[in-house]
């Protein structure tokens, strides 16, 4: 959240309004056994700044979560099971879907479940920063307490920053998006994938430009690469 001051009020990123709201809702609790293991593994977490402030936030994390949402404000979402007036709180399903990939559902036996776990505990996840609390806490938490702490946690989830135009986070509602079909019909999927993955944001954001991609397709694409043919 960004304070503006002129206004003496709270903004998301995008620049709306944040408002307090009171609401019934469905609650997730945060088992302190859960937390302690949550909190250690958080060490694996990279960049390690990122992975130091989900030990703080966790440190501070209120110990209920809301997990589910008034149909009447939330009407696309999943309905909580034998109440119909709820809908299931949208990180809640996400973070669920991994199991469904990874067929969790179809286990028939002990066995079967021992690989799914066994797959877990090799997964590495790349994900947006703005994301890290929901993949750094929320879903090892929600793992946790389903199948208990001796469920194998990711070995490892990557935080990375943002792109962003004008340096603005890219939003629908903001406009400034960077049609990927267009720049790929002019500079060609190659050049246009260097650009991505040489350019890429890591540990922080990086400013899209067509100025700069046009320059690594030249310098580099066809100055040096071409030039090795």
């Amino acid at each position: 959240m960004i304070w503006d001051e002129e206004e003496g009020v709270y903004r998301t990123e995008m620049g709306e309004k944040v408002e307090e709201i009171k609401e019934a809702n469905y609650l997730f609790r945060f088992e302190k056994e859960v937390l302690e293991k949550v909190s250690k593994w958080a060490e694996t977490v990279e960049p390690a700044y990122v992975g130091s402030v989900m030990k703080s936030t966790i440190e501070d994390i209120n110990r209920e979560l809301s997990v589910s949402r008034p149909k009447s404000r939330i009407s696309w979402g999943i309905e909580v099971p034998n109440d119909p007036d709820q809908t299931v709180y949208v990180w809640l399903d996400a973070l669920s879907n991994y199991l469904t990939v990874l067929n969790y559902h179809k286990c028939a036996s002990k066995e079967e479940e021992d690989i799914i776990r066994h797959n877990i505990s090799n997964f590495v996840h790349f994900v947006g920063k703005d994301i890290s609390k929901f993949h750094c806490i929320y879903w090892p938490s929600f793992l946790l307490s389903t199948f208990g702490l001796n469920c194998p946690l990711p070995n490892m989830v990557f935080n990375h920053g943002h792109w962003t135009k004008d340096f603005k986070k890219m939003s629908k509602s903001l406009g400034n998006v960077v049609d990927p079909i267009d720049i790929i019909s002019r500079y060609s999927l190659d050049s246009v994938r260097l650009y991505f993955l040489s350019q890429g944001p890591q540990f922080k954001d990086m400013d899209f430009s067509e100025e700069k991609l046009l320059r690594v397709h030249n310098d580099i694409l066809i100055d040096q690469y071409m030039n090795i043919i």
